[in-house]
């Protein structure tokens, strides 16, 4: 109804009142939610939310609490035992190494483990030592011998790479679930022989598609539990990242060839100074050519572990890398300036330095809570049976 006054003449107008029945129905009805679509910033967490709505994105950082001086306790220990063991201990001081970056290395409040036993590792080391010194022995005496114990070991490298990688997923867990490698030894040829062969064939040109097919072998392979991860990363910015690298490089080169030549002249001139302008031109060059090469590295480190991860997906995880280049550079050459100035000793400090900036700039991004995708990937104790008797840990760096 509505009634209007005499004097202004505004309508009002009566309400029903709605009864409180009809208020809880509405009240209790539900409401659509949109998921943000990835990559949209999801908000981050440092540790397992107790009630996460599933249709949001989160992310949990990685975080490393290791420090140089309890590092360098450890790392002084194995290189002491190490010596007087003459190598034997390097096995286990390769686990406690691995056991220590590991244990300090969590993300949603829970750490990574390392659970390799030393004497599997030391029975590898015993045989790849061993060949070693056949080679080095051999290769003095009958230098044909040595040349075929290279191509040996050229053939069987693929094969150490493959059995490395299925020997430390089996022994790298997390939350009591074991990671899994189920890449073939017949495409580990072609990535570690075949390709790199054509590397050097071409002068360089297929080494980015090279590196491409590296990094696709290990992300593509790996897996959490029974949660296979997928790589969908294209060849095409792995050349456009190497390119750039090698420009960097390319402006040294330059530089130094100028250098050399004017030193070159001078000297013809008769220059008496020539020489030692030439001593100090080769000096500045060799140091601007390995700060410029270590830069130029850095560059591709960064650009395509960055690219790499972001084109990974672990199940419904998927991952964020955001390290940044200058920062990159500057704690690298600051390590190689600390480890030459104190003669190897802050090689320990170099390490932590290193990992905690890489493993603070990952983080994994799921939907839900994270907890409950790891409880769900149940183990299976049939595929982890097949690889039981490993014995390799060969380093290999992706």
């Amino acid at each position: 109804s509505a009634k209007t006054c005499e004097r202004c003449g505004v309508v009002f107008r009566a309400f029903r009142p709605v009864p409180q029945m009809a208020v809880a129905a509405a009240a209790a009805a539900p409401v659509p939610l949109t998921a943000p679509a990835y990559p949209a910033t999801p908000p981050t967490s440092s540790h397992p939310a107790t009630s996460l709505q599933a249709d949001k994105w989160y992310r949990y950082r990685f975080s490393f609490s290791g420090t140089g001086e309890e590092f360098f306790r450890i790392w002084i220990v194995n290189i002491f035992l190490t010596v007087i063991t003459l190598g034997i201990y390097n096995a286990w001081a390769k686990v406690r190494t691995r056991r220590y970056f590991y244990a300090n290395t969590r993300v949603a409040k829970h750490a990574f483990d390392y659970l390799a036993d030393p004497k599997a590792i030391l029975v590898g080391n015993l045989i790849v030592g061993g060949a070693l010194i056949a080679y080095n022995t051999l290769g003095q005496l009958r230098p044909l011998i040595g040349l075929g114990m290279l191509a040996v070991g050229a053939l069987v490298f693929p094969w150490l790479v493959w059995k490395s990688l299925r020997f430390k997923a089996r022994y790298s867990s997390y939350r009591g679930v074991r990671f899994v490698f189920h890449g073939g030894l017949a495409e580990s040829y072609v990535c570690f022989l075949l390709l790199p062969l054509l590397s050097a064939v071409t002068l360089g040109l297929a080494f980015p598609y090279t590196a491409y097919r590296q990094k696709r072998y290990f992300f593509g392979h790996m897996a959490f539990g029974l949660t296979r991860n997928s790589f969908d990363a294209l060849w095409q910015r792995f050349f456009s990242a190497y390119l750039k690298a090698f420009l960097i490089v390319l402006g040294p080169v330059v530089l130094i060839a100028i250098l050399a030549a004017a030193m070159f002249t001078q000297a013809i001139g008769g220059n008496t100074g020539a020489a030692a302008l030439t001593i100090i031109a080769f000096y500045l060059g060799y140091f601007l050519l390995l700060a410029s090469s270590n830069v130029a590295q850095t560059y591709a480190f960064v650009q395509l572990t960055n690219y790499s991860w972001e084109h990974s997906k672990l199940g419904q995880v998927r991952f964020q890398s955001t390290l940044a280049f200058w920062p990159m550079v500057g704690i690298r050459l600051s390590n190689l300036a600390l480890i030459a100035f104190t003669g190897g000793l802050a090689i320990p400090w170099a390490m932590v330095r290193n990992a905690r900036y890489v493993l603070e700039n990952l983080a994994v991004v799921t939907k839900g809570d994270l907890s409950e995708f790891s409880a769900a990937t149940k183990q299976d104790e049939d595929a982890l049976g097949e690889v039981a008797a490993d014995v390799f840990d060969f380093e290999v760096a992706f």
